[in-house]
């Protein structure tokens, strides 16, 4: 009886919370006052019965980290309406923080049933003998790993086609300007720099045209990305069937995200596929560090993994500072625990090793290329938003003084076109000379003004960062803006053209024409349940499911790879708007990370207390 009525007042509270969370374009009566809210409803106090009946309360772990699980991801659904809606969460509105308890609970019983369901299961395949130590006694076999790549490069063969001589976009035309000129600055990573506008040159003064170059740096990029999916693969064969491996070679073949990604030239599909190599890498590094039948690390991965590592910081500065938190984070822990964690010595020297290569080579290309030092207005996107956001809402809470110091930084003209969720129409025009004179007179302003308007600096943050973590964003940070070939309008999702010097030479109209509407409009958005695959802060809370999911069997050989991703995820939200590109590792590693589900449960020798 008391379970019936748990799950009866649970369901009407948390579809009543749930349906404040979602943003309707038309009467929101049009969900509450419909026979499609009932259902759902008597599905809700179906399942939730079901839940409360075969979960365990007396499961502490689970209840904590189930716990956790839910009000970040409850705040998540709040704010994030908020913040899609009216561009503000009001922090002092009680109404809201009760809706967030009140899905908080909602949610509590079906993540923890589905965390104590998966390790019933996974304990289930340990006893049948399906295990790593069984499974891991597969060889690489290159006719499987060729067949494998040809088949993922080939899948994206009519994507190339269809975008010929591909998506030539995000910088792509500053970075080939910078070649062509023999004109360097260190704003764009250099390695990107050369290769990008090497290629585009190159194909224009050898092979006759620009868009020969921009095709011939697409089909390396295609071979280089569909090489590492294919040697993940490789890998996740020694954990999986051979049924699961055929599933996720067609994910990386067919769907969407990665055609459209690899005939991109952002320096993001480089970047993310070295990333995933790394990863890769990493967890391999581990075994043979901490895993149950230690046997030492071959050669070729060390390797590998400082290669990876090196290409990795090289494409992205993001990606230098994930590294190095992850590297100061675990030379601390090696140092703190010297008597247990000797072993990890090994990958604290190979990881100081990648740095020390990558700062050779980062250097030497400064060097070689005679390049300027970029700005410094990337890594101060946040506060000069939330400076031009204070402006712009507040203007009084500055004085004369701080006024003029402001505009010395920031044109008074500028600061009224400030863009909530993206900081680039504001940053471009970032004073940086008179910052590199005084950066201690600007930080002062920005602590200033952040004591007399905390909640408006936390909004102008959130701004810029709630797509990487409220699953229902529609991105359109570009809404408005003119390109080349088009206006953006509903949707900004991906550039899609081909800037110039190239130009568009589709093979296949039709396919283009799918992949305009995913990038430019309103598409995929809407097919229920898909849409979610499309979504980089749905993948986000896939991600910290899993990591609360290895936390919770106690599955510690996945804690480094997680806390890389999640390193890198916190460099984003940092940065000047939400972006796929800036995530795409969320769909690149999304197969390898789900093992951290599907793995058997390590405690004897991963254990870290």
């Amino acid at each position: 009886m008391m379970i019936n009525a748990l799950s009866i007042i649970m369901g009407i509270l948390g579809t009543i919370a749930l349906s404040e969370t979602m943003s309707f374009e038309v009467e929101k009566t049009a969900y509450s006052n419909s026979m499609n809210a009932f259902l759902f409803l008597l599905l809700t106090i179906i399942t939730l019965r079901y839940v409360y009946t075969h979960i365990c309360l007396k499961d502490k772990r689970g209840l904590v980290c189930a716990g956790m699980y839910s009000v970040g991801l409850s705040f998540a659904l709040v704010a994030g309406k908020q913040l899609h809606t009216v561009e503000n969460f009001a922090v002092g509105n009680i109404l809201l923080w009760i809706q967030i308890l009140i899905l908080a609970a909602f949610f509590i019983g079906p993540v923890l049933f589905l965390f104590q369901w998966i390790a019933k299961k996974a304990e289930e395949r340990e006893v049948q003998g399906n295990n790593i130590d069984e499974q891991r006694e597969k060889k690489f076999s290159w006719k499987s790993f060729l067949l494998t790549w040809i088949v993922i490069f080939v899948c994206w063969l009519p994507v190339f086609l269809a975008f010929y001589p591909g998506a030539f976009v995000y910088d792509a035309q500053d970075e080939y300007v910078q070649v062509a000129t023999r004109t360097f600055t260190t704003h764009h990573p250099l390695a990107h720099v050369l290769l990008l506008g090497g290629s585009v040159c190159f194909g224009n003064k050898f092979l006759g045209s620009y868009n020969a170059g921009i095709a011939l740096y697409t089909i390396f990029q295609m071979v280089l990305l569909s090489a590492v999916f294919a040697y993940t693969v490789m890998w996740i064969r020694n954990y999986c069937s051979q049924k699961i491996c055929t599933w996720i070679v067609l994910f990386y073949g067919l769907f969407p995200i990665f055609p459209m990604y690899a005939v991109c030239s952002a320096k993001d599909t480089i970047f993310n596929g070295a990333f995933l190599l790394m990863l890769v890498q990493m967890v391999k590094v581990l075994e043979g560090i901490v895993g149950k039948n230690r046997t030492g690390i071959p050669f070729v991965d060390k390797v590998l993994f400082v290669f990876a590592s090196i290409v990795m910081m090289l494409f992205r500065n993001n990606g230098k500072m994930a590294y190095l938190a992850l590297l100061g984070g675990i030379v601390v822990y090696t140092i703190i625990k010297w008597k247990k964690e000797q072993r990890f010595i090994q990958l604290v020297i190979m990881m100081l090793l990648s740095v020390v290569l990558y700062a050779g080579m980062d250097k030497t290309l400064a060097y070689a290329t005679h390049a300027e030092a970029g700005g410094k207005q990337e890594m101060l996107t946040v506060p000069i938003q939330q400076l031009a956001r204070t402006y712009k809402y507040s203007p009084e809470v500055f004085s004369e003084e701080e006024k003029e110091l402001l505009f010395a930084y920031i044109p008074e003209d500028i600061l009224g076109i400030y863009d909530a969720d993206l900081s680039d129409l504001v940053k471009v025009h970032f004073n940086n000379d008179k910052f590199a004179d005084n950066p201690a007179e600007f930080l002062g302003l920005w602590i200033q003004t952040f004591v007399k308007k905390p909640v408006t600096y936390l909004n102008a943050w959130f701004m810029t960062s709630y797509g990487y973590w409220y699953p229902d964003t529609i991105i359109n940070v570009y809404g408005g803006q003119e390109k080349f070939t088009f206006q953006y309008k509903e949707s900004s999702y991906f550039g899609f053209e081909t800037e110039l010097p190239g130009v568009r030479d589709s093979k296949f109209p039709w396919l283009e024409e799918q992949y305009r509407k995913m990038s430019l409009e309103i598409y995929q958005q809407n097919v229920p349940g898909i849409s979610m695959l499309f979504s980089p802060g749905f993948l986000f809370w896939i991600f910290l499911g899993c990591a609360f999911i290895s936390i919770y069997r106690k599955q510690y050989l996945w804690v480094l790879p997680l806390t890389s991703i999640f390193l890198l995820w916190g460099t984003v939200i940092l940065g000047p708007t939400f972006l796929v590109r800036y995530v795409l590792i969320l769909w690149f590693a999304l197969p390898v990370i789900l093992l951290a589900v599907y793995g058997d449960k390590d405690e004897s020798e991963c254990e870290t207390e």
